[in-house]
Order: structure tokens, then sequence, then C-alpha cells
């Protein structure tokens, strides 16, 4: 491999290893900032659940009901009222 000015070099397999670990610390950093931003802004952070609470618990029962009536033969039979 050549850089611009410099002399060409192998490459070695463990080359791009302290990308993913850098890449790696930065998720953590990022993580520990939202956490601490959360924590400070109490209000904020209620406002953020009471919103998008309801709507994840509305698709996860809807999710779970269709794979309830999906596995279960008897809730997919439908008798006729009338004889």
């Amino acid at each position: 491999m050549r850089f611009p000015g410099g002399e060409p070099r192998e490459t070695s397999e463990y080359e791009g290893a302290w990308h993913v670990q850098a890449t790696f610390e930065t998720w953590i950093r990022d993580f520990r900032h939202a956490a601490r931003s959360l924590v400070r802004a109490p209000g904020f952070t209620l406002t953020v659940v009471a919103t998008y609470a309801p709507s994840v618990l509305k698709k996860e029962g809807v999710a779970w009901v269709r794979k309830s009536w999906s596995t279960c033969p008897s809730a997919r039979v439908v008798e006729d009222p009338v004889p």
C-alpha cells in the first residue's frame, strides 16, 4: 500500500482492528453522554417515554395477537351460527 509521499509498505491483517475499537469507544462515549443528558432533563425524559411507550406497546400487542392467532388452529375456525 502506498501513502502520499511515503514508501510502500506491507498491509497487516490487523490494521483495521484499531478502527473497530475506536468506533466501539465512540459508541460508549455517545451512550454515556445521552444517559447524562436524560438524567439532567427529567421533564424531557418523561415526555419522550410518555410519547414512545404507547406506540411501542401497541405494536408489540398487535404482533403478539397475530402470532397467537397464527399458531392456534382453533382461533382460525369460525363456526356458522346458523345450522
